[in-house]
């Protein structure tokens, strides 16, 4: 493994920009990205190669075996570089190399992984589409399904309870517009149903009307329509045209997702699903209870969604009742299928978004037909408890219902990873900034993980729009974090634009490897990191002026004048974002130099932790406040394996002893400490402030910060300090 670590270099090595500001020739943006995990198989490799003259050198070594290259012209001085190798299951080390004309070369090289599941995206334009596409997949044989189920496409009560139906049938379920026969559903209709067969409309005619009837008489099906009072009566009317089943599920009519989650289970098993009040069993609900001998029960949702009083009037009918419900809907979703396909060995799942009932109306008889569980996730990432389902179920197989806008693509890099990676691999403990937030400053990127790892051989690789963000990585305090800091941005952004940004990580702990991956957004709306001219030049003047350090007023907004107008948002009570947003820059023409809480002659330093700011006192005068992060006063793990709290202390102290240099304490790595207990509390260096309480219990300052620090003896041995809440 030592020898990995030579072959991967730091991000910081390549510039950030794609232009004149590359080395000649440079590699750039690669894909697979550094950690990424793909499916295994016929893989291609592509990058960026920046270069002003022409090739006379290409190579690709992947795992030691090099393979033909194929390379295209791009925009300015720019070729692509591409090669299709197969790849197995299991880790992979590639190693590109370019030579020029001119004599000059360049090399990189980085870790991807494989993993043997297949994911499969079935999705359209619209819900409608969407529908046609999952319809696609169940019946790919022309004219092989017997016939059909059609709801609409605007609301879910009508459909809610006909994923047995449409199985029954031996058909999809498809939706349309009210109005009239939606284009993808009639032409899904021709292809995948029998000609003559009967289609099934659900609901009266508000919900589709006599037109939609008509067209689909037209393309030569027969055509029923289910239909009563309300949605509860519409469901009783669905389930008199299912076979006998001693079962039933009953869930609320108000809500869409508990039915939704026991779509695939009903449809697998022809079980009706039943709807009802919170506050009082549905009348045609009781009416399908007694006229079928319903011998059991299952309660889908919590007591807000079917009341007690509604259980025990279903107890008072039916001699086995049970409910399954969990803290929330994706909680409820997880205990259904743990219910109803226990743990082992699936060939294929299904994952739908649970925020929204199109595409898991449409999907749970597919589900059902396949025999397979529907697991419902929020449209940014699956619940750690569904991954494991996933993992223990040994699918080869994961169908994905709906585009990006339904489930983001960040969820299939989270199915790989999960799969990929051991059970006794490092968990992750934080990803900041955190997945789907939308910030306007791209800074740095953390990874926190519950044990330490190798820096060596571990990365974090970013993109934004899809081009790579380059910065250094490092470890910042303590070996269980991964800091990333970003350098200049590739690309000068435009305002009120969305740029996304994707993270891959892989960190290993000496035994196994974890991957990380997610994905959140880059808006540009105020001045921010990057930035730089005369509006720059003038925050930046305010901000010394009332004594916020950021080093020099250059004009340009960098990572100096991020902590500083941080450290005053912090003082301020404004949001902590280092923008310099409308409120920011309005507060700062008002503002007046921070005061001490503490009221004394000569010097001393004052550390606020509600504040998360560190003053510099000279006679009762603050001259600077810097940006901290001290203890986060949660619990922590020493690399012994003890435990303890990562608590700054508070009350009067005196620095007493100071490293002139790096300290490699047991925790992580000090930079220029100045110890104010003998616990071993210090202020000092590090490579990550963030806007939160982020440290062990010592109070942390960027590195120039603390060489400020220590060049303008702020604090020599002997001076007083005051932590105060």
């Amino acid at each position: 493994m030592a020898a990995l670590a030579a072959l991967l270099p730091a991000a910081a090595t390549v510039p950030a920009a794609l232009g004149a500001t590359n080395p000649d020739p440079g590699i750039i943006r690669v894909e697979p990205a550094p950690g990424e995990v793909v499916t295994a198989g016929l893989v291609e490799l592509t990058g960026v190669l920046a270069t002003s003259s022409s090739v006379s050198e290409v190579s690709l070594v992947v795992d030691g075996e090099e393979h033909d290259v194929r390379l295209a012209a791009l925009d300015g001085n720019n070729r692509r570089f591409a090669a299709e190798i197969e790849v197995s299951v299991g880790q992979h080390i590639a190693t590109v190399r370019f030579a020029n004309a001119e004599g000059r070369s360049t090399q990189r090289s980085w870790r991807f992984a494989a993993v043997a599941v297949a994911l499969h995206r079935l999705a359209g334009n619209d819900r409608v589409s969407t529908a046609a596409a999952l319809s696609r997949y169940g019946f790919p044989q022309e004219q092989s399904a017997t016939g059909a189920v059609i709801t609409t496409s605007q609301d879910f009560p009508d459909g809610l309870a006909a994923a047995p139906l449409a199985v029954h049938l031996g058909g999809p379920l498809l939706l349309s517009a009210p109005e009239e026969l939606s284009p993808a559903t009639a032409a899904e209709l021709v292809r995948a149903v029998a000609p003559g067969s009967q289609v099934v409309l659900l609901g009266g005619t508000r919900a589709l009307s006599a037109r939609v009837a008509t067209d689909i008489a037209d393309l030569g099906f027969e055509v029923a329509r289910v239909a009563g009072a309300d949605r509860a009566a519409t469901a009783a009317a669905i389930a008199q045209r299912l076979p006998s089943a001693a079962t039933v599920f009953i869930t609320s009519s108000r809500g869409f997702a508990d039915g939704l989650a026991a779509g695939a289970p009903a449809a697998r098993d022809g079980t009706p699903i039943l709807l009802t009040d919170s506050d009082e069993l549905s009348g045609p609900t009781r009416q399908v209870l007694v006229d079928r001998a319903t011998e059991r029960v299952v309660i889908v949702g919590g007591v807000a969604a079917v009341g007690a009083g509604v259980e025990q009037a279903i107890r008072e009918l039916v001699p086995d009742v049970d409910r399954i419900a969990g803290a929330d809907r994706y909680a409820t979703a997880t205990a259904i299928v743990d219910a109803f396909f226990p743990a082992g060995d699936l060939p294929t799942v299904a994952v739908a978004s649970g925020a929204a009932f199109p595409d898991a109306l449409a999907g749970g008889p597919l589900a059902g037909a396949l025999g397979i569980p529907l697991l419902l996730a929020p449209p940014g990432e699956l619940p750690n408890a569904q991954l494991a389902q996933i993992t223990a179920r040994h699918p080869s197989d994961i169908l994905l219902y709906g585009g990006p806008g339904a489930l983001d693509p960040s969820i299939e890099g989270q199915l790989r990873n999960t799969i990929l990676d051991d059970p006794d691999a490092p968990v992750t403990t934080q990803r900041t900034p955190a997945p789907g937030a939308v910030l306007n400053s791209l800074d740095t990127v953390e990874l926190g993980l519950d044990r330490g790892v190798d820096l060596n051989h571990s990365t974090l690789y970013v993109t934004v729009d899809g081009l790579e963000l380059h910065g250094v990585t490092t470890q910042g305090d303590f070996n269980d974090r991964l800091v990333f800091q970003a350098a200049e941005l590739p690309f000068d952004p435009q305002p009120d634009v969305d740029y996304p940004v994707e993270v891959f990580a892989q960190a290993y702990d000496g035994q196994h490897w974890r991957h990380v991956s997610w994905r959140f957004t880059y808006r540009k709306v105020d001045l921010g990191r990057g930035d730089a001219g005369q509006e720059v030049l003038a925050i930046q003047q305010r901000l010394t002026a009332l004594g916020y350090w950021l080093g020099d007023n250059d004009g340009n907004f960098g990572a100096l004048t991020t902590q500083a107008l941080m450290a005053f948002q912090k003082y301020e009570g404004l949001e902590r974002s280092g923008v310099a947003d409308a409120i920011t820059r309005g507060r700062l023409e008002l503002a007046a130099r921070p005061v001490p809480s503490a009221a004394r002659n000569g010097r001393w330093v004052e550390i606020d932790k509600t504040r998360q700011v560190m003053l510099f006192v000279l006679d009762g005068v603050v001259e600077w406040t810097m940006n901290t992060s001290t203890g986060t006063e949660g619990p922590f793990t020493r690399p012994d394996g003890s435990t303890g709290v990562a608590h700054t202390p508070e009350g009067w102290f005196t620095f007493f002893r100071q490293i002139d240099g790096l300290r490699e304490a047991e925790l992580g790595q000090m930079w220029r400490p100045k110890y104010f207990t003998s616990a071993g509390h210090a202020i000092h260096g590090s490579t990550s402030i963030p806007a939160y309480p982020a440290s062990h219990g010592c109070a942390r300052l960027s590195y120039p910060a603390i060489d400020f620090v220590w060049a303008a003896d702020l604090a020599p041995i002997g001076t007083p300090l005051l932590v105060h809440v």
